[in-house]
């Protein structure tokens, strides 16, 4: 992973604007630092058949079939943080027991190029697929839930590692205010659970972090927003996508974010980026970094282990 650049010296950004709804928090805030965590993924060795049936067992809602009229078409995702070049949609499908989100992105002339579909239980086991063998000529073109590649048979697959970046308490990322933000139609988005994802043993098992430090885990904490992953290098996707964009996708901090400066999220947000660029994290939660009139940001006490 490159080395993720940071402001070294002045000010942070403006506040941003206020975002509709602070409970919609989820995986895209800033700033929690974390130290010391331990494993909950359950990996598979399943694919096709065998891993819907896996997955239905382990309390996860199985997405139906593609192009059904179960799914719910919500809107165009924006901003666009991945597929860049391609227009992302955000579908859902809400059970009992869960939700499925997917996310279609179409090439200029309406062909569905990317297709990712993950299914969370309400107890945070979360599967994953992905239309790495097929492509679609339009968005409504129906496909069937066992054509897709899911669990085990996705590693090494071209779609990536998807635990890479869809890690911590829920594994959807969520921009709040977006299309993916669900909580505005008073759907639940994050499991009772720290979600546990049923993947291949090579891949990120999203590891729980034990210990919570900074403004914005006033937020990202198991009762509230969700926590952040453990960070390091190790989890590059998420550094590089959720943590690297916020400030200048301008969606985190809100503005009606809890009562903390300006100073201290964007302090964290910065210490965050520098524990993205350590490959382990520290043997204790890292000290905030320090703004300082005139001088600008300083790390101090940094800790690694």
């Amino acid at each position: 992973m490159r080395s993720l650049r940071r402001t070294a010296t002045g000010t942070p950004p403006s506040r941003r604007p206020a975002i509709p709804t602070y409970t919609a928090c989820m995986l895209t805030l800033c700033c929690s630092l974390f130290g010391g965590s331990t494993a909950t993924a359950t990996p598979t060795t399943n694919s096709g058949a065998a891993y819907i049936a896996e997955c239905e067992a382990a309390g996860v809602p199985i997405a139906p079939d593609w192009g059904s009229d179960e799914w719910i078409d919500n809107g165009p995702l924006s901003p666009q943080f991945i597929g860049q070049g391609l227009q992302g949609r955000v579908y859902y499908y809400e059970a009992d027991n869960g939700l499925c989100m997917a996310l279609p992105r179409t090439n200029s002339a309406g062909q569905v190029t990317l297709l990712g579909i993950i299914c969370q239980g309400r107890n945070g086991n979360a599967c994953f697929w992905d239309n790495s063998t097929f492509g679609l000529d339009s968005i409504t073109d129906p496909k069937p839930l066992s054509a897709f590649t899911g669990g085990a048979a996705l590693y090494n697959k071209s779609g990536g590692e998807c635990t890479l970046c869809h890690a911590g308490e829920n594994v959807f990322i969520v921009h709040p205010g977006s299309a993916l933000d669900l909580t505005q139609l008073g759907i639940r988005m994050l499991p009772t659970e720290y979600a546990s994802p049923l993947v291949h043993s090579n891949w990120a098992q999203n590891e729980r972090p034990t210990t919570e430090h900074g403004a914005c885990s006033t937020c990202h904490n198991q009762f509230r927003a969700g926590r952040l992953p453990e960070i390091s290098n190790e989890l590059s996707e998420y550094c590089e996508a959720v943590i690297g964009q916020v400030y200048s996708l301008q969606t985190m901090p809100p503005a009606n974010a809890p009562p903390h400066s300006e100073e201290e999220y964007y302090s964290h947000w910065v210490a965050m980026l520098d524990y993205c660029n350590s490959s382990a994290p520290p043997q204790e939660p890292m000290s905030s970094p320090q703004y300082r009139p005139g001088i600008g940001w300083a790390i101090v006490n940094v800790i690694v282990g």
